[in-house]
């Protein structure tokens, strides 16, 4: 099963790792900015190298080195790789396939105010009433 993802410019996926979760990062179209590391960005300073295989074939990038997807390529992210990523393009659509995981339990965030399960305030009517 696939997850599709819309992003526009501005837009970032924090840096983040799983404890478990091994996925596949596609670029469906636009452009995707990826950075990766070794440890948490925010706790150590880059160091060392990472590797990953993108299209299946192994490359080695430096810790917090970005890159950049194009249409068609896939990265493989495996658990304890730290990454963010982000649109270079105005609109880019981004795909996930991965392993199952617990998102309350197996998504660990750099920054720690980062908070996926917040309550949503919505500022307008619900229009739609069900069927």
């Amino acid at each position: 099963c696939e997850k599709i993802m819309y992003a526009g410019l501005g837009m970032v996926t924090p840096a983040h790792t799983h404890g478990e979760k091994k996925e596949d990062i596609i670029c469906r179209s636009g452009l995707l900015t990826l950075t990766l590391w070794k440890e948490n960005p925010r706790e150590q300073a880059p160091a060392g190298s990472v590797e990953v295989r993108i299209n299946g074939e192994v490359r080695t990038y430096a810790s917090g080195e970005s890159f950049v997807l194009h249409p068609g390529e896939r990265i493989t992210l495996t658990p304890g790789l730290w990454h963010e990523f982000a649109p270079a393009a105005e609109e880019t659509l981004i795909g996930e396939v991965s392993t199952w995981c617990d998102e309350a339990k197996d998504n660990f965030f750099a920054d720690p105010e980062v908070d996926i399960f917040h309550s949503i305030e919505p500022d307008e009517p619900a229009e739609f009433s069900g069927f």
